[in-house]
């Protein structure tokens, strides 16, 4: 006896299931494909009075990584659900991500960034340049997502040519992933808040105590042997040390390494100097309207 199978599916019902498959295979390769990751800087870090120019020179990734997109992985016994991958791949290199968030960053604080393709030129309408180095950036997912993030940062004085603040900001944390786990979604927002964390920092506790006060603007060559004359209604405080590159806490703000001078309004101030390897040194020190103050420190280990 033979028995014909006669059945025929509408096409309608075809039309979905070739839909559904499209969609399966849509899923798999976003699964499959690098995480986009848009930064928004929100609050700014800044506000500044005055309008300045800046270039920013593009970080520079010195990880030693083998891909520049690559910030971190999914641990093995981890399942996210919309990463098929144990990899997190950027869909653009890591320090176009960093610098894209200083450039958001300063904008949004009022500063007016120059392009700066290479760095040294094309600096001459500018006041100051910034670029620096990402030395570590790294983002693990797991029952607990851990991040650890390093951004080195130089501010310099095109005026004078010399460097008026650098610095490191650093981020470690983690966070408990969730009880639905994490996402692509979850993973970018963490990603961006962290890095967030850095820029803003850096603006606001390095640049901000160099231009954030007082007559902010660019630095001044100052020349002669007394270190030359304040501008009225302010004092200059010159500070070095042996060895140099300490860095320069004024009351609880941090700005910058020495040798270094700023400009301040008159008054009495507490300094802190650090330096690895040495103990610390504390100076009370008078600003007076109109003059200079000089400071030499001698560290001791």
């Amino acid at each position: 006896m033979e028995i014909k199978n006669n059945l025929r599916f509408p096409a309608s019902v075809l039309g979905l299931a070739l839909f559904g498959l499209m969609l399966a295979h849509l899923a798999s390769c976003a699964s499959s494909g690098p995480l986009r990751v848009l930064y928004e800087p929100g609050e700014p870090a800044l506000r500044l009075k005055t309008p300045l120019k800046v270039v920013l020179f593009p970080f520079r990734d010195v990880r030693g990584v083998e891909d520049p997109r690559s910030i971190g992985r999914i641990e093995p016994d981890v399942t996210v659900g919309d990463i098929m991958t144990k990899r997190i791949v950027l869909d653009r290199a890591l320090s176009a991500l960093v610098t894209s968030a200083f450039r958001e960053e300063l904008e949004a604080s009022g500063f007016k960034v120059l392009p700066g393709p290479e760095e040294g030129t094309g600096t001459e309408d500018a006041d100051f340049t910034l670029g620096g180095e990402v030395r570590r950036f790294n983002l693990n997912i797991g029952p607990r997502n851990r991040i650890s993030i390093e951004v080195f940062t130089v501010l310099r004085d095109v005026r004078t040519g010399r460097v008026v603040w650098s610095g490191v900001e650093k981020k470690e944390d983690e966070r408990f992933a969730g009880v639905m786990g994490s996402s692509r979604r979850t993973i970018a927002s963490y990603l961006v808040n962290s890095l967030a964390d850095v820029v803003k920092k850096t603006l606001k506790e390095g640049m901000g105590a160099y231009l954030y006060r007082p007559h902010a603007g660019p630095e001044m060559p100052v020349e002669g042997g007394d270190q030359g004359e304040a501008p009225g209604g302010t004092g200059l405080l010159v500070i070095t040390t042996e060895p140099s590159r300490a860095k320069v806490y004024i009351g609880d703000i941090y700005y910058g390494l020495t040798p270094m001078r700023v400009e301040l309004e008159p008054g009495i101030y507490e300094l802190r100097l650090e330096l690895r390897g040495y103990r610390d040194e504390g100076e009370k020190v008078a600003v007076r309207d109109g003059h200079v103050t000089e400071l030499e420190v001698r560290f001791e280990k």
